[in-house]
């Protein structure tokens, strides 16, 4: 019977095999009238499942019998029943029960010493076997159309690799620690072992030919050839406009990189007027009129439009910043402006924040200029400056003054794309609300004096550490909204974990016992945090300041204003709340937005080209973006992108404003797809 994926097909018929309730000898072939389908044992301890590859038209094993030819005129005969009256096997899986004993003898091994040689020394055996190790779309299924070909004179063995399909994951969640390619290649090697085969061809795709490359590396005596291949249908990989889009792509990031357009949070930084022109270039001459907008002298932003056709159709904005935050070169291991392309990475700062959103987005939208793409409503592509410090001379500057120019239904813009939960209910974040943002200046004053006579002074400098010192310690109660619930059930935790998290009383427990800053993200998504971050006064060694200025970044939760910011100021601070001045610098409340909305809908069914399995999981983030405003508007403002699997949620998050920030290839070449595909879908 075919698997879900391909149920209905005619000459691509699969069957997994899984025996851990019975025992079942490893077998050579299943033959039942003329479809040959190779298969192997679920052997426990490995963690990739078996394939089979049919070559005839599909059929309907349940309750036949089938007889297993071992070779040597030996076979075992057995009856097939579905796959659900067995625990710990899926659906649309069939399972073959142990059957009689035909022939004489145990079953075979598959030693060399019995084979023919070839001229190069091989044996015939050793030619034949063939292994197929998968990419996209994340599962053995990639290879159904060139399995039943290549089956027909050799024999073809076609595993989910580690986390992936019908095998089991490492423990810690999908696509961290124990999914790098010497792991992933050690389950193919034991899965050699388990089959005792020992070489085989082996094929990988994507992924896959990473892993088939440490294997080659790791265990060159196992592979008698190496090579890598695209699949058949696989869209993603074999469009003819994928490869040349990436390297665009790649191209136009590292360019936005080296221009170096740092946001310290003075009026004068930013010079986003580097980027903003960088993208004019790239736009214009394909019949696009890109627009200017200087909210500053050097803080520009720019607008390009593609009309829709229907006035009434729902109108859509790509929409990205062109600013990034400071980077301290000692800390890194390269240039942080140097936009180097290292192996498959492209280092730099703004890598992930998020000028490869905003590259891949100009690079997506000239595309659909070139190809003569019509929408039905307006879509927009939008580089905004100045969001990495608040706005004022970017997205709060616009809507002030040209709201009409950038006014959209929806908003597609940053962060998203990460990959979580389990290997049988994998999903992608899609950030659909933020944290509020309520930046504050906390003023601490004292006496002035000569440093060398410290004795009972009043020293504003003393007085405002043991401030930081409150707000460091102070511990607010952790509140479950909406979002919350959502977030923790995509990620394939165990349940006791699961359940620890759901429940007030022992979130703090729960996310304190996680080993070094692993619990942060959790942490910030369930509290009210306070982060002291900037220290400043008129200070020299020998004086005793008299003024001391702290800047506070400040994170509320929904539905918490600047009453709430005030009350959780004098719960942490006590009685030195009475002693400071506490002057307002950014108060914009959390703001969320629907998900019962076309865009949506968009979304779900672009991610599952590549992603067939995964849905979509909405996200509350633990910083702000322009997406607020946009809401403010009364769009509806999605962060989105599309990962990489083997990206992790902690690694991404350090490299946010951190050191080291690099993005991959695959990542680029995944989300400038997505803008293509939802664009495509919602407007076309």
């Amino acid at each position: 019977r075919t698997g879900r994926s391909h149920r209905g097909r005619r000459g691509g018929c699969r069957l997994a095999v899984r025996a851990s309730r019975v025992a079942l000898a490893t077998v050579t072939a299943v033959k039942f009238d003329s479809t040959q389908v190779v298969i192997a044992d679920d052997v426990p301890e490995l963690s990739a499942a078996a394939t089979v590859a049919a070559t005839n038209e599909v059929v309907d094993l349940v309750g036949r019998d089938v007889r297993l030819e071992l070779g040597d005129g030996r076979s075992r005969v057995g009856t097939v029943e579905p796959a659900d009256r067995h625990d710990g096997v899926t659906r649309d899986q069939l399972v073959a029960r142990k059957g009689r004993m035909g022939g004489c003898g145990q079953p075979r091994s598959m030693a060399r010493s019995g084979a023919s040689p070839t001229t190069n020394g091989e044996t015939t055996e050793a030619r034949s076997r063939l292994f197929l190790l998968h990419g996209y779309p994340e599962s053995r299924s990639c290879w159904h159309q060139v399995a039943p070909e290549l089956g027909s004179d050799r024999r073809v063995i076609a595993p989910d690799l580690r986390g992936y399909g019908a095998s089991d994951g490492p423990p810690g969640g999908p696509k961290g620690e124990g999914y790098r390619k010497r792991e992933m290649a050690s389950d193919v090697v034991a899965l050699l072992d388990a089959l005792e085969i020992e070489r085989a061809h082996i094929v990988g795709h994507d992924c896959g030919a990473r892993v088939a490359y440490r294997l080659a590396l790791d265990h060159a005596d196992r592979a008698t050839t190496l090579g890598a291949s695209p699949v058949g249908q696989n869209r993603a990989m074999t469009d003819a406009e994928s490869t040349p889009l990436t390297a665009q792509t790649v191209e136009l990031l590292q360019q936005m990189i080296r221009n170096r357009c740092v946001n310290d949070g003075t009026p004068t930084s930013g010079e986003e007027v580097r980027n903003a022109d960088l993208l004019t270039t790239f736009l214009e001459g394909r019949g696009l009129d890109v627009q200017h907008y200087d909210a500053a002298p050097g803080r520009r932003s720019i607008v390009a439009r593609i009309e829709g056709s229907d006035p009434t159709a729902p109108s859509l904005c790509l929409m990205g910043h062109t600013d990034v935050v400071p980077a301290n070169a000692a800390g890194w291991t390269r240039d942080p402006f140097g936009g180097e392309l290292v192996g498959t990475e492209v280092w730099g700062r703004g890598a992930v924040d998020m000028l490869n959103l905003t590259s891949s987005m100009a690079v997506a939208f000239r595309h659909l200029a070139d190809t003569g793409f019509r929408p039905r409503g307006n879509l927009i592509f939008f580089g905004v400056a100045d969001e990495e410090s608040g706005s004022a001379h970017g997205m709060r500057w616009m809507a002030d003054h040209a709201a009409d120019d950038v006014r959209a239904d929806y908003v597609l813009t940053e962060n998203g794309g990460l990959h979580s939960g389990s290997a049988e209910a994998p999903s992608i974040g899609v950030t659909v609300g933020e944290k509020g943002v309520a930046w504050r200046r906390l003023r601490v004053r004292g006496t002035p004096g000569h440093g060398s006579m410290p004795y009972r002074s009043d020293n504003a400098l003393v007085k405002a550490a043991a401030v930081i010192t409150k707000l460091t310690e102070y511990r607010p109660a952790p509140r479950v909204h909406e979002l919350w619930r959502e977030r923790i059930d995509t990620l394939g935790l165990p349940e006791d974990l699961r359940a620890k998290l759901l429940d007030p009383a022992s979130i703090d427990e729960a996310i304190d016992a996680m080993p070094g800053r692993s619990g942060a993200g959790l942490h910030a998504g369930c509290h009210t945090t306070f982060s002291c971050n900037v220290v400043e006064g008129n200070m020299k060694t020998n004086v005793i300041p008299d003024c001391i200025d702290l800047g506070v970044d400040v994170r509320t939760l929904p539905g918490e204003d600047a009453a709430a910011v005030d009350s959780h100021l004098r719960a942490a601070l006590g009685p030195l709340y009475d002693t400071i001045e506490v002057e307002l610098v950014m108060n914009d409340t959390s703001t969320i937005s629907r998900t019962d909305t076309p865009l949506w809908d968009s979304l779900a069914r672009a991610i599952t080209r590549p992603f067939p399995t995964s849905r979509l999981s909405p996200q509350l983030s633990a910083g702000f973006t322009d997406s607020r405003i946009y809401r403010e508007l009364g769009a509806v403002s999605y962060g989105a992108g599309l990962l990489s699997p083997e990206i992790g949620p902690a690694d991404f998050g350090y490299r946010f404003h951190g050191n080291d920030e690099r993005i991959d290839i695959e990542s680029l070449r995944l989300t400038t797809q997505l803008w293509l595909d939802v664009v495509r879908d919602f407007l076309g």
